[in-house]
């Protein structure tokens, strides 16, 4: 059978395909391969992460990280999850291809998946509503609800300051047909795939019609 991997968030980049008219299918390949380089704030977003993951502290006013300085401007209490940083796979027959989908998520409590998002404009719930990041989540992890942990950022070109001045939770439950939605999406991801980046499929020796 034909393997194939990918990320939770490669699910969502068909997304941003259908919203983005000036993303050319070639780009969409790219992201796909990850061979995109990182932007600047793709950089911040990825040092807040490593200060939530590890903080020093138990109150954070201002912390540098990676060059960034970031100041918080705002109140919030939440307490860390009781799992960080962790990852799982999970396998899914689509057609003649066995795709093990990779999961990486920023921590756990309970049946709770925690995800931290950094956002330069007003975040929008709706916008989240659309992810097939979440659903793959809790789809692999076997978990009910998943919170993103929104802080907005404002940040100048150039600069190595970054001020955070809100922070909100928006939450997505499972569903009854989430996963079958899901496993669609994959297929269509995999279709895509098969006509214009083939060679990211593999071909395996391992008998998986048992």
């Amino acid at each position: 059978m034909k393997t194939l991997r990918l990320s939770s968030s490669d699910l969502d980049q068909l997304v941003w395909f259908d919203r983005i008219s000036s993303m050319t299918v070639e780009d969409l390949v790219r992201r796909l391969k990850h061979l995109e380089p990182s932007n600047e704030k793709m950089i911040i977003g990825t040092g807040w992460h490593k200060v939530l993951e590890n903080p020093d502290r138990d109150v954070i006013e201002e912390v540098t990280v990676d060059g960034y300085t970031y100041v918080v401007d705002f109140d919030a209490k939440f307490a860390l999850p009781h799992i960080k940083e962790t990852k799982a796979t999970k396998e899914y027959i689509v057609g003649d291809v066995l795709v093990t989908l990779v999961g990486k998520l920023d921590g756990i409590t309970g049946n709770r998946i925690r995800d931290y998002k950094v956002t330069f404009k007003a975040p929008n719930p709706e916008s989240y509503n659309e992810s097939y990041q979440w659903r793959a989540y809790l789809d692999i992890f076997g978990c009910d609800a998943l919170d993103y942990y929104v802080f907005q950022a404002s940040h100048r070109t150039g600069s190595k300051k970054v001020v955070l001045k809100n922070f909100q939770i928006i939450t997505q439950y499972g569903y009854f047909g989430m996963k079958k939605e899901l496993v669609g999406r994959i297929g269509e991801l995999v279709d895509f795939i098969k006509t214009h980046a083939p060679e990211m499929i593999k071909e395996s020796d391992d008998d998986y019609s048992r």
